[in-house]
């Protein structure tokens, strides 16, 4: 077994012509073989472009900034989503994408008082996309997409927890 390893990235951004600030966002990536990439948008979003190569791993988002961005995409680069995982304290959201028939999506929200299915209706919901120009799982290019539901960020957490699975071995 390859031993975990911490790979910091920060990422300077020239948010106009001479002036240079911090990137809102930092990430640990703490798998083996995951190359994390921040790009902080014009608009006040940042996307954060996960690649890894076992298809399993867990990375951590810090925020830099007194505010986390007013958006957040993640972008993962693997050819299944079976789970992804985003935790604050103790409330962790939780989406998986069918491999098979119609790639159906399933969201659920684990806090303390118990663990829920989240629908449209919920202020935690967040649709999860497939960007690739061919829609079958497993994908050979390109990514699954998601936008973290504002009210994950809510209460300005200092870190993000995220964790992902391709497929189930």
């Amino acid at each position: 077994m390859t031993a975990a390893f911490v790979c910091t990235i920060l990422l300077w951004v020239g948010h106009c012509c001479a002036d240079e600030r911090p990137a809102a966002v930092r990430a640990d990536a703490l798998s083996d073989g995951t190359r994390v990439r921040i790009a902080p948008d014009r608009q006040g979003g940042t996307t954060i472009e996960i690649h890894c190569e076992s298809g399993i791993g867990h990375a951590t988002l810090h925020r830099q900034a007194a505010t986390w961005p007013r958006q957040v995409i993640l972008r993962l680069h693997l050819r299944g989503l079976e789970s992804l995982k985003a935790t604050v304290g103790d409330t962790t959201l939780q989406w998986s994408i069918a491999s098979h028939g119609n790639h159906a999506c399933t969201a659920s929200l684990h806090a303390p008082d118990g663990t829920t299915t989240i629908d449209a209706r919920s202020p935690y919901f967040a649709a999860v996309r497939i960007a690739s120009g061919q829609k079958q799982i497993p994908l050979a290019e390109g990514h699954f997409e998601v936008v973290l539901p504002a009210k994950l960020l809510a209460e300005n957490p200092q870190a993000i927890a995220l964790s992902w699975i391709d497929f189930y071995r």
